[in-house]
């Protein structure tokens, strides 16, 4: 059996929840296809409370229930869903766009004019992956099996790692610790030259910089900068990234461009949102 604990772990109290109402969570589509019905629960008879609106706030209910198609069904019972705060069919839908919303589920907010501009550029320098490893999986998986389109997917999304795709997620790692260390007044120069030795030293990939077709410019990673330089929002993560580019080409002879993952990274850190 299960061990009892002689000592619990230090927490923060938990506090009284004011709410008395709840239900269990495998029941939500009875609840919602089934208001004022009874119910025995934990050696006790209640009843399904009238849900006329959907507060979500995190998690997935599609998770927890046994028949999806019911639950989908009993979802389009409820009259109004907020979703971080906003009424999802009357405030969202057919108010915000793909981009915007993608950015409010991970940011918790709705992005400003600037944020949008640059995220959804994001977002579309990201369609097209061309001749890289994750693509030609997906790609060959399809043209094995036709009939399995969520296959390929899945063959595309396990060959993104630290060489392709995934270095948008190791250039900011990257400049974040080096820009979160550097003060008010960074020495773009020589951070970059740290940056560059230790990656050398250490034999290790420096992400975001280099392309095997695009040279002596990656014109997405150009766009991006662009596109940050005209709303305001060029700073330190970006400046870093394209100086790291010249202190690597300057110290290997070779045409190392900043490539698109590397400013989408250095972007992503511009807009304040977290690396991983």
């Amino acid at each position: 059996g299960r061990p009892a604990k002689l000592y619990d772990w230090p927490s923060l109290p938990q506090g009284r929840n004011p709410v008395k109402d709840y239900i269990p969570v495998a029941r939500i589509t009875d609840m919602l296809e089934s208001p004022g019905a009874p119910y025995a629960y934990n050696l006790q008879k209640r009843v399904y409370p009238d849900i006329r609106l959907v507060w979500w706030a995190g998690g997935n209910p599609f998770h927890h229930h046994q028949d999806l198609f019911r639950l989908e069904r009993a979802w389009r019972n409820p009259e109004t869903v907020i979703v971080h705060g906003h009424d999802l069919p009357g405030a969202l839908m057919g108010h915000i766009n793909f981009g915007d919303m993608a950015f409010l589920q991970i940011m918790g907010r709705v992005p400003d004019g600037a944020e949008s501009t640059l995220f959804n550029a994001m977002l579309v320098a990201l369609v097209e992956h061309g001749m890289t490893p994750s693509a030609l999986a997906a790609r060959l998986t399809w043209a094995g099996a036709p009939e399995s389109l969520q296959s390929a997917v899945a063959a595309g999304l396990n060959g993104i790692g630290s060489r392709f795709a995934g270095t948008m997620e190791g250039a900011a790692r990257v400049l974040s610790a080096a820009i979160s260390q550097a003060g008010d007044a960074p020495d773009y120069a020589a951070l970059a030259a740290g940056i560059v030795d230790s990656h050398a030293r250490e034999r290790r990939h420096l992400p975001g910089i280099g392309h095997p077709l695009h040279r002596p410019v990656d014109p997405r990673a150009e766009r991006l900068r662009a596109l940050a330089r005209e709303q305001g929002r060029e700073g330190p993560h970006l400046r870093l990234m394209w100086a790291i580019s010249e202190e690597a080409a300057r110290r290997s002879g070779k045409v190392l461009p900043v490539n698109v993952t590397g400013a989408i990274g250095a972007l992503v850190c511009e807009l304040g949102i977290d690396a991983r």
